[in-house]
């Protein structure tokens, strides 16, 4: 099952296309990722920037994109309720949320 989620920053950033997970076929699992090149938070099921097609790219599930504790995988809500890195500003301050599924 997969989620479509905002991720909002204090600086005003917001992304309202963010997919995580699978559709119904189950083919493709999305997730979010960041390209340092493109300084874009995008969702894909590949390590690509759409942009760019750079491979260069960070899963926000990567201990460098957010603060505290290890995430555990479950299926796109262990990124509720924590800060991320914001493409937008630099700050550990991008916070998900579900929109609908």
């Amino acid at each position: 099952m997969g989620y479509r989620m905002a991720a909002l920053c204090s600086c005003g950033y917001g992304n309202k296309e963010v997919i995580v997970g699978s559709g119904r076929s189950g083919e493709y699992y999305y997730y979010p990722f960041y390209c340092k090149k493109c300084n874009i938070l995008f969702s894909a099921a590949s390590f690509e920037c759409p942009k760019c097609q750079q491979k260069d790219v960070i899963s926000y599930s990567d201990n460098k994109m957010y603060e505290g504790d290890n995430l555990a995988d479950k299926g796109g809500k262990e990124l509720i309720g924590r800060k991320f890195l914001c493409p937008s500003c630099g700050r550990y301050d991008l916070e998900f949320f579900i929109l609908g599924f």
